[in-house]
């Protein structure tokens, strides 16, 4: 049989659309650069990305996408616009005109981002603009908005697409003296608007008032992560009946200069609904929802450092909470808190448990780390985990700080802060030769150990970054064998992939899979 040879330019238009419809972003480029006709047949798979970040290029970029016929404003999926403030006088020339007129033309972006101040310039002819140009985007499924408020939010209303799955909103914080007010009513009408959202994340929201009894639910919304913003806010949840996660920042101290604090509560929080995750900064903001929680949860996470005088309070929220995993920070001494067993008493559930540990040191490393050690292993000894991770920091106390000004102090505080580093070091390399074994005899049902080794933070002026993101770890599989139980260090991959494993796990019967995760070798 003759075999035919068909070059693949040789192919009919159709053919070659339907080919190029598997290509996406630069690949998709360079085959339509290679010749006039594969580019009229290739362009629309780029995937264009336009970030905008001053008044002088939003004014060049204007003129860039809306020069050609057709305009290349078809081809970006992914505008971004972080623009800064201007004088009132300038506003109309210098953003309104050629911002909306650029939304009006991207009709099929995907991902939109408005931030900076310019937002609190815009009128209501603006506002209504562009949120006219946003309901014309049938594509548009995450937008992110910052510096909003309730006259902004208010004139926007409904326009926003239904098309959207994650919205993102910042709210710029209340003064006396202007109108930039926040409140419920807005924020509801928008949300009622979204039919398919699933993922909210809401910054600096501080309304004084709850929402009123006739608001209606968000059945849609599955995350819901609320970011320094005040205790009134956080009732939100109650309106999302299918929330599977619930992220909060609060903010206990108000700006002296902001609008007085809201009214304390005049009746108890609405019940929430069943919620797989918590993730809250600071225990004492949980605490005024234990009693709208009616549900147990899988995972809680306490980010903000828990002192030993808080354990009462912790035991009780874990007893209404009951989770299956836990991922707490703690402030301790020589002793590393000796609750625990009065905890899992209380938590039946609680297979998992991830610690941050801030130890209080006295700065002498041969008299400290061989008895915390031994009093590590006597605090979790018989306890039913099946995974538990450990992460020291070592931290001078405070009345051993030098006090005093200048270069001399500086140079102090710089020396200590050596000190503090060496002595973690220290302590993380002792626990790497011996925790992994001791706690593999003292604890019958461990699987698997994390220690976690602490990294620099250089996210300098964020309350609550502690440097875990520069953070690694060492993980070890407890196996049984000939000598009875052992450690046997795995992999970094295969160490995260049982974590991960962990944190989508939704009873204690799905426990049951993780020796299934890492081969015994």
């Amino acid at each position: 049989m003759q075999q035919i040879k068909i070059k693949f330019l040789d192919l009919n238009d159709d053919v070659l659309v339907h080919v190029f419809s598997y290509l996406h972003g630069k690949d998709a480029l360079f085959v339509a650069l290679s010749s006039r006709r594969l580019h009229s047949l290739a362009i629309n798979r780029v995937s264009t990305v336009v970030k905008c970040e001053s008044l002088e290029k939003l004014a060049r970029l204007q003129s860039w996408i809306l020069a050609t016929s057709p305009s290349r404003a078809g081809h970006v999926i992914d505008l971004e616009f972080d623009l800064p403030n201007t004088i009132p006088a300038l506003f109309k020339a210098k953003i309104a005109i050629p911002l909306t007129e650029l939304l009006m033309h991207t009709c099929n972006v995907r991902h939109m981002v408005l931030h900076r101040g310019f937002i609190t310039n815009v009128t209501t002819e603006v506002s209504h603009a562009i949120g006219g140009a946003l309901r014309a985007m049938p594509r548009l499924t995450e937008l992110s908005m910052d510096h909003v408020h309730d006259g902004f939010l208010s004139t926007i209303g409904s326009s926003l697409p239904p098309s959207l799955r994650k919205l993102s909103l910042a709210y710029i914080l209340q003064w006396h003296w202007n109108e930039w007010h926040h409140s419920y009513a807005p924020l509801i009408q928008i949300l009622a608007s979204l039919p398919r959202l699933h993922t909210l994340a809401i910054h600096r929201f501080e309304p004084e008032k709850l929402w009123t009894p006739d608001a209606p639910l968000f059945p849609s919304l599955l995350h819901l992560t609320l970011h320094e913003v005040s205790l009134p806010a956080v009732d939100l949840v109650s309106l999302t009946p299918n929330v599977r996660q619930v992220s909060v920042t609060y903010q206990p101290h108000r700006h002296t200069w902001s609008l007085p604090p809201p009214e304390p509560w005049t009746e108890p929080p609405r019940s929430w609904p069943p919620v797989r995750r918590l993730e809250f900064n600071v225990m004492s903001s949980l605490s005024h929802f234990l009693d709208a929680i009616s549900e147990t949860a899988d995972y809680l996470k306490i980010t903000a450092r828990t002192p030993p005088s808080r354990a009462g309070d912790l035991i009780s929220t874990f007893r209404t909470i009951s989770p299956v995993g836990a991922d707490l920070y703690l402030t301790v001494g020589k002793n590393p808190i000796a609750f625990w067993r009065e905890l899992f008493d209380n938590a039946p559930r609680l297979r998992y448990l991830r610690l941050s540990l801030t130890v209080k040191s006295s700065g002498d490393a041969d008299d400290f780390v061989t008895p915390w050690l031994d009093e590590l292993v006597a605090s979790f000894e018989a306890l039913p985990l099946v995974y538990l991770k450990v992460r020291p920091h070592l931290k001078f106390d405070k009345a051993t700080l030098n006090k005093g000004t200048g270069k001399t102090a500086k140079r102090r505080a710089e020396a200590q802060l050596d000190q503090e580093r060496q002595l973690t070091q220290e302590v993380v390399s002792e626990m790497a030769a011996s925790l992994p074994q001791r706690l593999a005899d003292a604890m019958p049902t461990l699987s698997f150990f994390e220690l976690g080794i602490p990294g620099e933070c250089i996210e300098y002026g964020v309350p609550y970054a502690r440097g875990e993101d520069a953070d690694t770890s060492r993980w070890w599989r407890i196996v049984s064998g000939d000598r009875g139980r052992e450690p046997r260090e795995i992999s970094a991959g295969d160490g995260q992939r049982v974590l991960d494993f962990l944190e989508d796990a939704e009873t204690n019967d799905d426990l049951n899979h993780l020796e299934r995760l890492v081969p015994r070798d």
